[in-house]
């Protein structure tokens, strides 16, 4: 899938200060297996460019950056009497490649070449002790990439009238959970719990 997104924003009435102008091409696919002896299995792809950023604005401080996201994915789930098993495990990648920017004989960012990829997966089991009441337990590993403006940012954010100072040796963050829930559905009732604890490493700071 293709978008096309073009963003104009003016200084004065009639006078374009910017014009970004943004082609995002998407594809994901999933391959499902049939079901055999209560077992499903799914595996799949997923590719993100945004590779033709750019400004078109005459005078513009500001600039997109690419970048490419890609991984992949597998999941299975088993269904064994009353419980139901599942569990699933995901690789991401992320790829940021900033060109320098010098303004007024003023280096504002560096070149940058950073790629960012994780394992993060999850396992979890639902036990139907009867129509009426569901209990579930899961435990997922997460993964978060620093963003553009973590890593490069040199400047006044517009939305927040602050200067903000990225840092381009920050890592990615990860994150453990632990989560359960319990839903009790009665003919005029509904009940529903879900307790969670979760725990991340990683820091995203920008300096003000």
């Amino acid at each position: 899938m293709g978008t096309k997104n073009q963003r104009r924003n003016l200084r004065r009435p009639m006078s374009l200060g910017l014009f970004f102008d943004l082609g995002t091409f998407t594809y994901d696919l999933k391959y499902y297996l049939f079901e055999k002896n209560n077992w499903e299995y799914t595996f799949g792809t997923f590719r993100v460019w945004c590779r033709t950023a750019k400004t078109k604005a005459r005078r513009c401080s500001s600039r997109l950056i690419p970048l490419r996201d890609e991984g992949g994915f597998a999941y299975l789930r088993h269904i064994l009497g009353k419980m139901e098993w599942s569990a699933g495990i995901r690789f991401d990648q992320r790829h940021f490649r900033v060109k320098e920017l010098v303004e007024d004989g003023e280096t504002r960012f560096p070149a940058l070449s950073r790629n960012f990829g994780q394992l993060s997966g999850s396992v979890g089991m639902s036990w139907f002790p009867s129509y009426q009441l569901v209990l579930k337990l899961n435990l997922v590993q997460g993964f978060r990439s620093p963003n553009i403006a973590e890593l490069a940012s040199n400047g006044v954010h517009e939305g927040t009238f602050r200067y903000e100072l990225g840092n381009a040796d920050l890592a990615a963050e990860t994150n453990l959970e632990l989560d359960g829930g319990m839903e009790l559905d009665l003919v005029h009732v509904t009940l529903s719990l879900s307790p969670f604890s979760t725990g991340s490493t990683g820091i995203f700071l920008l300096r003000n």
